[in-house]
This record gives C-alpha cells, structure tokens and sequence, in this order.
C-alpha cells in the first residue's frame, strides 16, 4: 500500500498539470487554406498552447496553457470570424 501511495504521489510530483484540451466542431470548413485559418487565428490567443484543425473531420483540436482558459464565447467568436459554423465544443 505504501509503494502505491508514494508511486502516485511521485507521478503527481514529476508530471506538470495537463493541460485541458477542447474539441470544437465545426461545418464549413472545405480545404486546408481553411484549417491554416482557424490554426493562425486561435494560435494567437494567449491561452492557447497547440491547435490542430482538419476539414476532413470538421474538428479543430485545441490545447490550453496550464491555468489559463480559452471561453466559449471567444471561441464561438473566432468560429464566426472564420464564417463557420459552430456545433459543439467539448472540453476535456
């Protein structure tokens, strides 16, 4: 018991706090001119780490900074500047 304790506790110790990822779901998205867009366009955002869109899947994957978040709304906002449209974000 006690090696399970120290196990998970050195884990928790060594390993930095994952960041939160987001599954934005889109419809418009028709080539990779439009996926750079998106890509350009969240990667200026200061709580963005990483972003990875794809028109095949309609997906844009985004990775947040260790305590900072990215809100719905803005997100909603940058989907709308790109002329998309939104149909879900899943946070996870």
């Amino acid at each position: 018991m006690r090696f399970f304790i120290l196990f998970f506790l050195a884990l928790f110790l060594i390993t930095p706090a994952w960041a939160d990822d987001i599954t934005v779901t889109v419809s418009g998205m028709t080539c990779e001119a439009c996926t750079q867009t998106m890509e350009v366009k969240f990667s200026k955002e200061e709580s963005v780490e990483n972003v990875s869109a794809s028109f095949e899947t309609q997906e844009i994957i985004i990775e947040e900074k260790d305590e900072q978040k990215l809100s719905d709304e803005k997100i909603a906002e940058i989907i709308h500047w790109g002329g998309y449209e939104l149909k879900e974000i899943k946070r996870h």
